[in-house]
């Protein structure tokens, strides 16, 4: 990647700062800006936020250990363990504006463009 961002060839493709490559980059910022559904817990005041519309719940156990779950990483039993309350949705995202959906229109004389035959179609545009 070095070689390529400080390379001085010709390239009509190069932008006019020069090219910025890396391996590595951080996906924090767009993992958040998914993260649109904001669930707190009535009690404790914990927050959790998620890119899916669903409450925090014992499937989010990364073990899959049910009840008997004793980790402490796992935040929905450590949850349930220490504060037992019910989580309440405080935010989602606005809902998308449904645009109207064009249908395609029968030719101008109102007949069937095409016509299906035996085993081929016949075009009656003609």
């Amino acid at each position: 990647m070095r070689r390529i961002n400080a390379s001085q060839i010709t390239d009509p493709m190069r932008p006019p700062e020069g090219y910025s490559i890396t391996i590595r980059h951080s996906m924090i910022a767009e993992v958040e800006y998914y993260r649109n559904h904001h669930w707190r817990c009535e009690r404790c005041g914990n927050e959790v936020r998620r890119s899916m519309n669903r409450p925090p719940q014992e499937a989010d156990c990364w073990r899959r250990a049910g009840a008997a779950c004793r980790d402490n990483r796992c935040a929905w039993h450590m949850h349930l363990r220490f504060c037992g309350g019910q989580y309440i949705k405080v935010k989602e995202p606005e809902p998308k504006a449904k645009g109207k959906q064009e249908r395609r229109q029968p030719d101008s004389a109102g007949k069937q463009c095409y016509k299906q035959e035996d085993d081929h179609i016949i075009d009656l545009t003609d």
